[in-house]
């Protein structure tokens, strides 16, 4: 089976349906997508563009902090919340930066530029993306010395700390935030 990368560069439709799909059955799902929705363009992943993907991509394993309970794998039902913890996981991902998949698409990957909106085209991105998860009300505020005041100063026995990086990093005593960082989403969800 190719990479999606690899398909992508061969030209091959649909980098993502590689474990579904033959190049022909892509084909032919993309050929009707584009008849159904005028205008549909695969996109680099095969998903649509580079919006879709990126919803599709950050949804596939987000399950607002818990590791999925039983899943089919080839016709077998497989408990990863046990799995994890009997190898020494919590039941939990707590992690500041987030899980990272290594089955995630960036666009990145294929050359592809990635999304640079205005704040007001991010902030309608990520509002359609927590309402998706199940969020309520969406907002953003700017990021300045005055909200990092009400920031705890320790989170998980790590201290929170603002430092001129490129990108978020934590490590065994503390988590970093790039000082570039402009704003701080905020969601609420129902219970």
């Amino acid at each position: 089976t190719l990479s999606a990368q690899e398909r992508y560069a061969m030209g091959i439709p649909g980098g993502s349906s590689g474990v579904w799909a033959s190049p022909e059955q892509a084909q032919v799902l993309f050929d009707y997508m584009k008849k159904e929705f005028q205008g549909w363009d695969p996109g680099y992943a095969g998903l649509g563009d580079n919006r879709t993907t990126a919803l599709f991509m950050a949804t596939k394993f987000m399950r607002m902090g818990m590791w999925p309970g039983e899943i089919n794998m080839g016709g077998k039902r497989v408990n990863v919340a046990q799995a994890i913890s009997a190898a020494g996981g919590t039941a939990t991902f707590t992690s500041f930066l987030g899980l990272r998949s290594s089955e995630t698409l960036r666009p990145q990957d294929f050359g592809v530029p990635r999304w640079e909106g205005t704040p007001e085209e991010n902030l309608l991105t990520l509002r359609q993306v927590v309402r998706f998860l199940g969020g309520c009300d969406v907002g953003a505020q700017e990021m300045d010395s005055d909200v990092f005041k009400l920031f705890h100063e320790t989170s998980g026995g790590k201290q929170l700390v603002i430092e001129d990086v490129d990108e978020a990093a934590e490590t065994a005593t503390k988590l970093v935030i790039p000082a570039k960082a402009k704003y701080i989403l905020q969601w609420t969800a129902r219970q």
